[in-house]
């Protein structure tokens, strides 16, 4: 083996199966989420108004983390109306749509027999999959096992190759999710580790995120908008790819996004208002 190819192997990291164990938060970050819980009470979605606001800021932020060019203006009026944005690359617009498409069909699907189910949460996620990447992937690609090595740049994590190999491991992960009883701890799990897993050829991050949502929705929480950067967004991903001891410090960026979502979408109270009387 000559040096340049030692170099390289020294760069890449091997899928680890031991990511896909159950890791507890510390019980501080559980008391965390449980009082942001309270200050986000899942009543403020029991009106058509509120959870067309949720799905736009949801589809436009997960848009925005896979480079989308729209704006949130362009998002609205893409999802209300149908009306693309000019100039615009049309995928952006089929993104956003496909986005919108599962958001309203988790919405339809909540369950926590899906989430109890491995067998029925496999199918899910596959399903979820075949919406969010409708076409956006071949369509013999779209909600099936990739056949195929997939490159993840900016990351020295590799993931598996063989399907047989990537298979085994979603039903592992489906068993283990299935167990988890705390709701936070069973979204951000499915969310990393779908991630991390790789299943599909494409779009695996929107799926990672749409299992979330689902997760939280099932289990009656507000959920966890992606209100943070781009740069923060993936910074946490390639940490919990690379780094066997990242869950905590992942579960402290999602109670970060938390709360920046407690903060616009938490209960306000309503100001004071001394208004002298009018004088007629």
């Amino acid at each position: 083996m000559n040096k340049q190819t030692q170099q390289i192997k020294e760069k890449t990291m091997k899928y680890n199966p031991d990511k896909l164990e159950y890791q507890r938060m510390t019980k501080e970050q559980l008391d965390i989420f449980n009082s942001i819980d309270k200050e986000l009470p899942f009543d403020l979605l029991k009106t058509e108004r509120n959870i067309h606001e949720l799905a736009i800021d949801f589809v436009y932020q997960s848009a925005q983390l896979e480079g989308n060019t729209y704006d949130q203006h362009d998002t609205r009026v893409l999802i209300e109306s149908g009306q693309t944005a000019g100039g615009k690359l049309f995928s952006d617009a089929v993104m956003i749509l496909n986005l919108r498409d599962n958001f309203n069909q988790i919405l339809n699907q909540k369950s926590k027999t899906i989430l109890s189910n491995p067998k029925l949460l496999f199918d899910f996620i596959k399903d979820c999959h075949a919406r969010i990447s409708a076409n956006l992937v071949l369509t013999h690609q779209s909600g099936v096992v990739r056949d195929a090595s997939v490159l993840i740049s900016g990351t020295k994590y590799t993931p598996l190759t063989n399907k047989e190999n990537l298979n085994s491991e979603m039903k592992y992960l489906c068993a283990v999710a299935s167990k988890i009883e705390n709701p936070y701890e069973q979204a951000i799990y499915l969310h990393n580790n779908i991630a991390y897993l790789q299943y599909f050829v494409d779009c695996n991050k929107r799926t990672a995120r749409s299992l979330m949502m689902f997760t939280l929705l099932s289990h009656d929480k507000f959920p966890i908008l992606f209100c943070g950067s781009k740069a923060d967004y993936i910074n946490n991903i390639i940490n919990y790819y690379e780094n066997n001891s990242h869950y905590n410090s992942s579960a402290d960026y999602f109670l970060k996004l938390y709360e920046q979502t407690k903060i616009k979408y938490g209960v306000k109270e309503d100001p004071i208002i001394n208004r002298k009387p009018k004088i007629v």
